[in-house]
C-alpha cells in the first residue's frame, strides 16, 4: 500500500454536486487504502464502509446507492462483477516518471481478475507521455501472462470465465449463507436473554438495539462467523447503551426519572422489587441499573410514607 496519494484541488470543482458522503466515498476511492499505482484496482464496498465508519448513521443501501452516484458522476468505471474500478484519468494526475516507474507500476495487473475493464484500460493511452505509451504494449505480455496473453485460445478463455463465474457466485451464496446463519443465532439467544437483559439493563430500546446488532453483523462479517456465542457480545453492547428514559438533570447534573412518566399509572412492581424478586442484588446490576434501583427505592419509600 502507498505511503501517500496525490489530491489536487481541482478536484473540488469536479465534486460540485455531490452530497457530504459522496465527496467523501470520492476522496476514499481516490487516496483509501484499496487504491494501486495504475488506477485499475478491486474495490470492496463493504470495506469502505467499515474504513470510513459511517454506520450505523448510514445504512448500507444508502451507502451503495451514494458510491454509484459517484462513479456516474465523476464519469468513472465499476465492475460489479468482479468489483473493479478504474479512474480512466488516472495517468493524466500521476504521470510516471519514466520507462521504468511504468514498468513496475504495471505488475499490479497481477492482482486483478480477468474482469472487462482491463481492455479499456490497455487501450487508454490517453494521458501518458509520447515516449511511453509504446512502453505499455511492451510490457503487457510479461506483467499479465495469464489474462491478456494472445496464445490463449477462445474456447479456454471462454472456460477460465465461466469456472471464475461460477467460483464467484458459490462465495457469495456461500458468505449470505453464514451471515444468516449468524443473525439467526444472535436474535435466538437475544431472545433467549431478552427477560435478563431487562433486568441488568432496564429501560432500552431492545427491538431497535437488535435491530443495530444484525446490521453489524452484516457489515462484520469475518468477525461475526468467528464467534460462538452472542452472550457476551450483547452484553457489552447493552451496557454501552443510554436508558431512554433516563435524562440528564439540569439541577445537579444526575440522572432523573423523565418528569412526564411521573404522574403515569404504574402498571408494573417498581424496578428495585423486580430485581430482588429475580434473586439478583444491586451489585449484579450495571451503574446505569443501580441509579434506578435507588430512585424506585427512594420513590417508593416516600410513597409508603404518605
Amino acid at each position: 500500500m502507498a505511503i501517500y496519494r496525490k489530491i489536487y484541488p481541482r478536484i473540488w470543482q469536479s465534486l460540485n454536486g455531490l452530497n457530504a458522503i459522496e465527496k467523501l466515498i470520492a476522496l476514499y476511492i481516490l487516496s483509501g487504502p484499496q487504491t494501486n499505482r495504475i488506477g485499475l484496482y478491486q474495490f470492496s464496498i463493504g470495506r469502505s464502509m467499515e474504513d470510513l465508519e459511517t454506520l450505523p448513521q448510514t445504512l448500507p443501501q444508502t451507502f451503495i446507492k451514494c458510491f454509484r452516484n459517484v462513479i456516474k458522476h465523476l464519469d468513472w468505471l465499476y465492475d460489479e462483477k468482479f468489483r473493479v474500478v478504474y479512474i480512466p484519468t488516472w495517468w493524466k494526475w500521476n504521470p510516471p516518471d519514466n520507462k521504468n516507474v511504468l514498468i513496475g507500476n504495471l505488475k499490479d495487473i497481477d492482482e486483478l481478475p480477468n474482469t472487462p475493464l482491463l481492455s479499456i484500460f490497455l487501450s487508454n493511452k490517453k494521458y501518458l507521455e509520447s515516449n511511453l505509451k509504446e512502453t505499455l504494449p511492451q510490457t503487457l505480455p510479461q506483467t499479465l501472462p495469464q489474462t491478456v496473453a494472445e496464445t490463449e485460445t477462445e474456447t479456454e478463455t471462454e472456460t477460465e470465465t465461466e469456472e471464475n463465474t461460477v467460483s464467484c457466485e458459490l462465495k457469495v451464496k456461500k458468505k449470505k449463507t453464514k451471515i444468516q446463519e449468524a443473525k439467526k443465532k444472535c436474535e435466538k439467544e437475544f431472545q433467549e436473554n431478552l427477560e435478563l437483559f431487562k433486568i441488568k439493563y432496564p429501560g432500552i430500546d431492545y427491538p431497535e438495539e437488535l435491530r443495530k446488532m444484525l446490521l453489524w453483523i452484516e457489515e462484520n462479517i469475518s468477525k461475526s462467523i468467528k464467534k460462538t456465542s452472542w452472550n457476551l457480545f450483547q452484553s457489552n453492547w447493552l451496557s454501552r447503551v443510554k436508558p431512554i428514559y433516563m435524562q440528564p438533570n439540569k439541577n445537579n447534573n444526575r440522572y432523573s426519572v423523565d418528569p412526564s412518566e411521573r404522574n403515569q399509572p404504574k402498571t408494573e412492581k417498581p424496578f428495585h422489587l423486580q430485581v430482588i424478586e429475580s434473586g439478583n442484588t444491586r451489585d449484579d446490576l450495571d451503574p446505569n441499573a443501580k441509579i434506578m434501583f435507588d430512585k424506585s427505592m427512594n420513590l417508593y419509600q416516600d410513597e409508603v410514607k404518605s
